[in-house]
C-alpha cells in the first residue's frame, strides 16, 4: 500500500515551491509539490527523503526524514457469533507492533475466550487483550458465551443480594449476601435452576448452572435473651442465708 508523506512550509512569503530527493530509487516513489509518496513496489530497507521548500522571496529551508520500508502482516479475525471483534491497528501490523483487541458482546452474552495463533497455528502470547505482532499472519479468535439470569425471591425480615448481580455465565462462582433485619437471623439459603432442581450452596456460594436460577432465603426471630436478675432460686431445701450475686444473677 502506498504511503504519502506531506511537507508544510511556513513563516515565509507565499507561495511555496517544493523539491524532493531520496536515497530510494526514483521508480519507487512519486514527488508532487508538497507530497512524497512511497510506492508499494519499494524494496525493504531504510531510506531517507530530503525536501527543499522555497518561498516567493527565494528563501529556502531543508528537512530530511529517515524512513524504513518493512513488511506488514495480516491480522485476520475468525468468524464469530453473538458479538463483534476489532483490532487496532486493523487489518495488518508491523512485526513487533502492539496490537489491541476490542470485543463487544451482544446483549445477554459475555466474552468466553480470546486466542491468537500465527500462520503455523502456534499460539501468540496475550497480555490482557494485547499482543506483540509476530513476523507472521495471525488469526484472532473470540468466543462469546450466554449469560444466565439470577433471580431473587421476595424475602421477609431480611435482604438478599448477589455477586455478581443479576446474571452470570455458566461455571461462575456466585456469592449470596443474605442480611437479616435487626432482631432476626438467617435460617437458610436455597437456590433452584429453571427446572426447579436444587443447586448446591456451600458457605453462601454456588456454581452457576447453564440455566437461570432463583434464590430464596428464610429469616427467623432471634431467641430471647434473659435479662439480668431474672433468674432466682428461693427456699431451696428450706435453706436460708445471705444473698449471693454474680454477673447479675441473684441466689437466695
Amino acid at each position: 500500500t502506498p504511503i504519502t508523506i506531506s511537507a508544510t512550509a511556513g513563516f515565509g512569503t507565499e507561495p511555496y515551491s517544493y523539491s524532493w530527493t531520496s536515497t530510494l530509487d526514483a521508480v519507487h516513489y512519486d514527488a508532487n509539490a508538497d507530497e512524497f509518496t512511497i510506492l508499494a513496489t519499494a524494496p525493504l530497507g531504510e531510506y531517507s527523503a530530503t525536501v527543499v521548500a522555497e518561498d516567493a522571496a527565494l528563501r529556502s529551508a531543508t528537512n530530511t526524514l529517515v524512513f524504513c520500508v518493512a513488511p506488514v502482516y495480516e491480522i485476520a479475525i475468525a468468524p464469530t457469533n453473538h458479538g463483534t471483534v476489532e483490532t487496532a491497528p486493523s487489518g495488518a501490523a508491523l512485526a513487533g507492533e502492539s496490537v489491541s483487541i476490542s470485543v463487544t458482546p451482544d446483549a445477554g452474552f459475555a466474552v468466553g475466550s480470546i486466542s491468537v495463533v500465527d500462520s503455523e497455528g502456534q499460539p501468540v502470547e496475550l497480555s490482557g487483550q494485547m499482543f506483540a505482532m509476530p513476523a507472521s499472519v495471525v488469526t484472532v479468535a473470540v468466543s462469546f458465551v450466554p449469560m444466565y439470569s439470577i433471580g431473587i425471591a421476595p424475602a421477609e425480615n431480611g435482604t438478599i443480594t448477589t455477586t455478581p448481580a443479576f446474571e452470570a455465565v455458566e461455571g461462575a462462582t456466585v456469592t449470596v449476601h443474605a442480611v437479616p433485619n435487626v432482631g432476626y437471623q438467617l435460617e437458610s439459603i436455597g437456590v433452584r435452576d429453571a427446572d426447579l432442581n436444587p443447586v448446591s450452596v456451600v458457605d453462601g456460594t454456588f456454581t452457576m448452572p447453564p440455566t437461570s436460577v432463583i434464590i430464596t432465603a428464610q429469616f427467623s426471630l432471634l431467641p430471647p435473651i434473659a435479662e439480668p436478675g431474672a433468674l432466682r432460686v428461693q427456699n431451696f431445701n428450706n435453706w436460708t442465708g445471705s444473698v449471693f450475686e454474680a454477673d447479675g444473677i441473684h441466689v437466695r
